[in-house]
């Protein structure tokens, strides 16, 4: 599996997370509560099709 990373300019860093953030999908870590907090991990796709994972 091929993992790509690219850093955004700082100035659209914000606005990205909020896309990011608000994008909804499929649950591949149901949501569970470990050591006093509470996270699940999502499958997105960004604005080009790429698949993503998102910790929540």
């Amino acid at each position: 599996m091929a993992v790509e990373f690219v850093s955004p300019p700082q100035a659209a860093t914000e606005d990205r997370f909020e896309y990011y953030w608000q994008q909804q999908g499929e649950w591949v870590e149901e949501p569970n509560q470990r050591r006093g907090g509470e996270s699940g991990v999502q499958r997105i796709r960004d604005a080009g099709g790429r698949l993503l994972y998102a910790k929540r």
